[in-house]
């Protein structure tokens, strides 16, 4: 028969190659369009801090949006994927904390309080479920909470130091400051710890930097 005489290696690795390239197009098309990503994980955040991540599908994320299932896979593989993108968005924000303490321009103290009512701002919106959620459920994307707790203990050990050179900070090593922060962002991210004082990350936040910032300011002498 002349069937037989086909060749089904050739068949098979034509349709192999064939769902290769249909497979690449799409992933181009993921990967070239970083507006569109950034605009749904921007949509998605606020609603995800709010409602935490415990059942997250990529169904519910669609339907969180108005989009269909298919629209989200076209830009975003997996839930983590769009997670990771939508995190590293809101904690860039945060992050712009910085330049305000930093802002030698302005007097001392007040960049401290500028940069943490705005640090407060930013963390107002993040409920302790979304916390706990992205803690256990995605402990590789937590990741990069832990960061921006480092970095922040960095910025701010910076900022200490400068104080007491002036004379404006009591005089205590600005490592140990900054290890004190270390220690009580841990802490104050953690959902236990928080869930047992019933507070909020951002009321933590509050009273611990109401509470470290007054125990070092200098008393003016009359």
């Amino acid at each position: 028969m002349i069937f037989s005489k086909v060749n089904y290696f050739d068949i098979y690795s034509l349709l192999f190659v064939i769902l290769e390239m249909g497979r690449k197009s799409v992933d181009k098309v993921r990967t070239n369009n970083p507006e569109k990503r950034r605009g749904l994980a921007l949509e998605l955040m606020p609603l995800l801090e709010r409602q935490g991540l415990a059942g997250l599908t990529m169904d519910g994320l669609a339907s969180m949006v108005n989009r269909s299932k298919a629209t989200i896979y076209k830009y975003f593989r997996s839930r983590e994927e769009l997670l990771d993108l939508a995190l590293r968005l809101k904690l860039e924000r945060i992050r712009d904390f910085v330049p305000l303490l930093m802002d030698v321009e302005q007097p001392f103290l007040d960049r401290y309080f500028r940069a943490v009512q705005f640090f407060l701002e930013q963390l107002s919106t993040i409920s302790n479920a979304f916390l706990a959620d992205l803690r256990r459920l995605f402990p590789n994307i937590w990741k990069q909470v832990d960061q921006l707790l480092e970095y922040s203990a960095q910025v701010l050990q910076e900022y200490y130091q400068e104080g007491i050179l002036n004379g404006i900070l009591i005089n205590i090593h600005p490592e140990m400051l900054a290890l004190s922060d270390r220690f009580l962002f841990q802490e104050i991210c953690n959902p236990v710890f928080l869930q047992a004082g019933q507070l909020t990350i951002h009321t933590a936040f509050e009273e611990y930097f109401r509470m470290k910032f007054f125990g070092l300011v200098k008393e003016k002498k009359v």
